[in-house]
């Protein structure tokens, strides 16, 4: 999709395996790079996430040590972080230390950016994907409510 679009970058899971309310999923990072370069896709930059959005991960060494993992051995533009669920923020303590440990590599925050919470995310976080706090009523499915897209572009500005 992202080739067909002329997309600049995806997101995505590339490595690790979970399960939770998704279900059973493996992520083999050597299909996602061979499909890339098979497609010739090689441009599109990938930001991957290394922690599972709503389940858990079978991999039980730190955040710190999976992305040290994966910034040294996969061609990633840059980390994700999420919290446990849509609309929910990983703690921002995670952040400062991933930050803190890998200051060269992009941080994203993946989820859980809100008005009241996100000038001090943005500390950490390079940048942020924002959905459920700017759609009406606070509903991830809703479309997105130009009044709470205000605020929080307000908020992020500080």
């Amino acid at each position: 999709m992202a080739k067909a679009i002329d997309a600049k970058f995806v997101r995505t899971y590339v490595t690790g395996t979970y399960n939770g309310l998704f279900g059973w999923q493996e992520f083999v990072p050597g299909e996602v790079f061979r499909y890339q370069r098979q497609i010739e896709a090689q441009q599109i930059k990938v930001y991957t996430y290394f922690e599972p959005h709503a389940g858990t991960g079978m991999d039980t060494r730190p955040v710190e040590a999976q992305i040290d993992a994966g910034l040294m051995n996969l061609p990633i533009a840059g980390v994700l972080m999420g919290g446990p669920r849509a609309g929910l923020p990983p703690e921002a303590s995670v952040l400062g230390r991933v930050k803190a440990r890998f200051p060269q590599a992009p941080l994203i925050l993946g989820s859980g950016g809100r008005v009241d919470n996100i000038a001090e995310l943005l500390q950490f976080a390079d940048g942020v994907i924002i959905g459920t706090s700017i759609k009406k009523d606070g509903i991830l499915w809703n479309q997105i409510d130009p009044q709470r897209a205000a605020a929080f572009v307000k908020a992020a500005r500080g």
